[in-house]
C-alpha cells in the first residue's frame, strides 16, 4: 500500500545490506550506535508551558537557550530535549502538524564511515542548508520525514555552542 518509489528503494537497500553481509561489497562496516546525543520536539506554542511543566517534574532544567531561534535545551545528566518552538518547524515534517519528535541525534564513533554507509545502502543524507540549520549536522531522512542526525564526538562537542 506504500509508494511503489519507497519500496523501489527499501528493495535496493537491503539487496546492497545483503551484498554487504558478504564482505566484498565496498561498504564500509556499520558503526553502532553508542547513545542518543538528543531528541528535538517541534512544539505547538500552545503546548509549550505544559510540556516545560512536565519536564520540570520528571527532574530537566531548561539549561540553554538558541541564540536566534526560539528553541530550548532542556536536560538531565545525559538526556538532552529540544524543544523548538519555532512558527516553520512543527510543519516541516510530511504530516506532522502538531507537537511530535521531529529529530533524534544518534552517536556513534566514526559519523564520516556512518555517513559512507548510508550513501552505499541508498539512504537520504539531508545537509544543514537543505532545512534551514544554523548548526553543521548532518542527518539521515528516515521513512515517516523525521531526522536522523549522526554525530560523533568530535561534533557532540559543538553540538550545544
Amino acid at each position: 500500500m506504500g509508494h511503489s518509489d519507497q519500496t523501489a528503494r527499501d528493495g535496493l537497500r537491503s539487496y546492497n545490506l545483503l551484498r554487504s553481509m558478504q564482505g566484498d561489497s565496498g561498504i564500509p562496516a556499520p558503526q553502532p550506535i553508542e547513545s542518543v546525543a538528543f531528541l528535538e520536539i517541534a512544539v505547538e506554542p500552545d503546548d509549550l508551558a505544559s510540556l516545560r511543566e512536565l519536564l520540570t517534574a520528571l527532574g530537566m532544567a531548561c539549561v540553554g537557550r538558541h541564540h536566534t531561534l526560539n528553541a530550548e535545551r532542556w536536560a538531565a545528566g545525559d538526556v538532552n530535549l529540544v524543544l523548538n518552538a519555532e512558527s516553520s518547524f512543527t510543519g516541516r515534517t510530511p504530516g506532522r502538524d502538531a507537537t511530535a519528535v521531529t529529530a533524534i541525534g544518534l552517536r556513534v564513533a566514526n559519523a564520516y564511515e556512518a555517513f559512507k554507509r548510508a550513501d552505499k545502502l541508498g539512504y537520504d543524507i539531508v545537509e544543514p542548508e537543505e532545512v534551514g540549520a544554523s548548526h553543521r549536522m548532518s542527518a539521515l531522512r528516515n521513512v515517516d520525514g523525521s531526522l536522523s542526525y549522526i554525530i560523533d564526538d568530535s561534533q557532540l562537542s559543538r553540538t550545544w555552542d
